[in-house]
């Protein structure tokens, strides 16, 4: 065997026995070949039978078999016409199979609930909105039911499961896209799945989590002294509207403030149903373009914020001639950035 570092002079033993078994090779005669046993060692000169060309073989002329070729097509009967697709797809619809079996009751998909389904419906129903906090809130979730977390990308495909409607998804939650990304709340299934999970409706559990947080009527009495009074505004408390959202046809702002022709409607949220803060979010919407929507704290914050988003999202449909605006904050976020920063949610 020879490396790459030998070197093989001119004449050398090795070159010309080589070029000897070369010559061997090229003066061989057609249909001859060596052959080498691995096994055994050693090689055999052996020799191919000779075929004859099919015409040949059948005693016909090469004219007269290339005629033939011509004429003849091999596999016809495997061949399909072409015909135009809309015809192929009749002919190739194949019949309706039988649907698998799919979860289609609320009370099937409450009853095969997984654990990474619950920790998402847990997420979503405690005032998580942003796909990125029901991520981080829905893997804690997981490890205190002893579960392992889930990677992201799982929970998006399960967001897309969620939203779809029975029985291709569940239709546990809905949502809307904000900016770049999306923000989700639970439907009125998912309203219901939660309760029975977890034995408490949303309301109670978001109030838990949230401790006891400011009474509305301190709020009410901070906005008025920090921001509207030193802007000039007269404020009217707990003024009575009409509305037909009541058996009593009578509804109630919290704060109506009025300086030179412009009017706030604002409301106080601290541990209000969610049920209340729609109806909150809706009477004063007959009677403004804006709302402001002021917390108690960051756990009311976010169950207003969930809140609005679905109900702008149905007023989308409902108000399609007005462009109507929901602002919303805690006491505390509002007094550091002296009542400027809002989170705000349009209907258009």
């Amino acid at each position: 065997m020879l490396h790459s570092n030998q070197s093989i002079t001119i004449g050398s033993p090795i070159r010309r026995s080589g070029r000897k078994y070369f010559q061997k090779l090229q003066q061989l005669p057609n249909r001859c070949f060596w052959a080498k046993h691995k096994i055994e060692g050693g090689i055999l000169p052996l020799q191919t039978t000779e075929v004859l060309p099919a015409y040949e073989v059948f005693g016909m002329a090469k004219e007269e078999r290339d005629e033939l070729l011509k004429e003849t097509f091999f596999g016809r009967k495997y061949l399909r016409e072409r015909r135009p697709k809309e015809v192929e797809k009749e002919a190739v619809e194949k019949p309706a199979l039988k649907e698998e079996a799919k979860t289609r009751t609320l009370e099937e998909i409450i009853a095969t609930m997984t654990p990474f389904e619950k920790a998402i419906l847990w997420a979503i129903g405690t005032g998580n909105y942003n796909a990125s906090d029901i991520y981080e809130k829905g893997n804690k979730k997981l490890k205190e039911m002893g579960c392992s977390t889930r990677h992201y990308s799982e929970f998006k495909k399960k967001f897309y499961e969620f939203a779809k409607l029975p029985p291709e998804g569940k239709g546990l939650i809905e949502f809307t896209k904000r900016g770049r990304g999306f923000c989700y709340w639970l439907s009125k299934w998912g309203e219901i799945a939660f309760a029975e999970k977890f034995g408490m409706p949303s309301d109670r559990a978001i109030n838990e989590l949230g401790g006891g947080g400011k009474p509305s009527k301190a709020v009410a009495l901070e906005v008025i002294k920090e921001w509207l009074e030193p802007e000039g505004y007269k404020v009217t408390k707990e003024e009575e509207i009409e509305t037909d959202l009541t058996e009593s046809q009578r509804g109630y702002t919290d704060l109506v403030a009025e300086k030179e022709g412009e009017t706030l409607r604002i409301e106080i949220e601290h541990r209000s149903p969610k049920e209340q803060v729609e109806k909150n979010i809706r009477k004063n919407l007959e009677y403004s373009d804006t709302l402001y929507i002021i917390a108690s704290d960051e756990t009311a914050k976010k169950k207003a914020i969930q809140v609005a988003l679905k109900t702008m999202f149905r007023l989308r449909r409902e108000k399609l001639d007005k462009e109507l605006k929901v602002e919303v904050a805690n006491i505390e976020q509002l007094k550091r950035s002296k009542f400027r920063e809002w989170f705000k949610i349009k209907n258009k």
